[in-house]
């Protein structure tokens, strides 16, 4: 299992990180010549790798669980004493909280007159991807894992989709309104955190695979702003006078697709 799993996650990973490189070899196409990078791009991409770190690592702690029984021992632990202290498994208030934060970066702060980062198209396109990314990632790994639930109705507990939704929108929350006031990012992770627990509390999720799924929001967002961020780039260039077409291609059975490039 723990090799099917992995074959799976190393796909989905070459998928995801050449999704996000896209933007940049198109940029390529329409600008033959080399643009030196100054110093301020260097940094910003040194930041989003060390932003990269927390959330991979909780992928990976979640990913292990799957076959340390160290980390298995610690899951049944943590359930037992939520089994002791919660005869009620059966409720679903976590169904709405993951939704939190997506409503209060969308409707409530906007009606409020909070300012965000971009507006309202960005922060939909961003959000589209992320959860696009996320969801379908989410998807795979639960088909690929087959994790049975601690509740035992299925084997698809790894990675958790309800915490993955809701690190997704918190993120966003952080991105968008962190320079407006930190305690706006203190609600959205906490209602996302809150999310996770109640999974965990309700018997319907081990706590590495909501770690995990926590992990695969944040992850899944930070993708979602550097696509976002290198196709506004292309864009700009292609208004500065470049001219590029996207043709499809079809040579030998295979569908592709061709770049035309005709500068000023």
């Amino acid at each position: 299992m723990l090799k099917s799993f992995f074959s799976n996650g190393v796909k989905l990973l070459c998928n995801l990180v050449l999704l996000s490189l896209l933007p940049s070899a198109l940029i390529a196409q329409a600008e033959p010549y080399r643009i030196e990078t100054d110093s301020l791009t260097q940094a910003a991409h040194k930041s989003v790798r060390r932003e990269w770190v927390p959330p991979v690592v909780m992928m990976t702690v979640g990913a292990l669980a799957l076959e340390l029984n160290a980390l298995k021992d610690i899951n049944r632990t943590v359930r037992h004493h939520v089994l002791a202290s919660n005869p009620n498994t059966h409720n679903t208030l976590e169904d709405k909280m993951r939704h939190l934060p997506t409503a209060s970066t969308f409707v409530l702060l906007p009606a409020l007159g909070i300012k965000s980062k971009h507006k309202l198209l960005d922060k939909a396109i961003i959000y589209s991807i992320a959860t696009t990314i996320g969801d379908q990632t989410a998807a795979r790994l639960k088909t690929a894992s087959k994790e049975r639930r601690p509740d035992g109705s299925d084997l698809r507990s790894f990675p958790s989709g309800h915490t993955t939704t809701a690190f997704i929108a918190a993120e966003i929350m952080r991105k968008e309104y962190q320079d407006t006031s930190p305690w706006l990012v203190v609600i959205g992770y906490t209602a996302a955190a809150t999310t996770g627990a109640l999974r965990v509390y309700h018997n319907k999720h081990w706590l590495t695979d909501v770690i995990a799924g926590a992990g695969l929001g944040i992850l899944s967002t930070d993708l979602a702003y550097l696509i976002h961020t290198k196709a506004k780039t292309f864009q700009s260039r292609l208004k500065q006078g470049k001219k590029l077409t996207l043709l499809p291609a079809f040579q030998s059975r295979a569908l592709g697709i061709g770049l035309v490039y005709k500068p000023d």
